[in-house]
């Protein structure tokens, strides 16, 4: 099948727009760890405990 020069443009610029759009979804695997919010994380993982029938009290240790 021929394409066109439009179509050969078209296709390598969908192509470019995935490429950067995988690069800024793919954080890494430590993207939490190293971007975390310390209250955001005790509520969920507070929660995550209480759902496996845990009661949590979480009291902020003094420095």
């Amino acid at each position: 099948m021929d394409q066109s020069p439009d179509d050969l443009a078209h296709t390598s610029h969908v192509c470019n727009a995935c490429a950067i759009l995988c690069t800024v979804v793919d954080s890494g695997a430590n993207y939490f760890e190293t971007h975390n919010d310390p209250e955001a994380q005790v509520k969920r993982l507070s929660k995550r405990i209480e759902a496996l029938g845990f009661e949590v009290t979480v009291t902020e240790r003094v420095a």
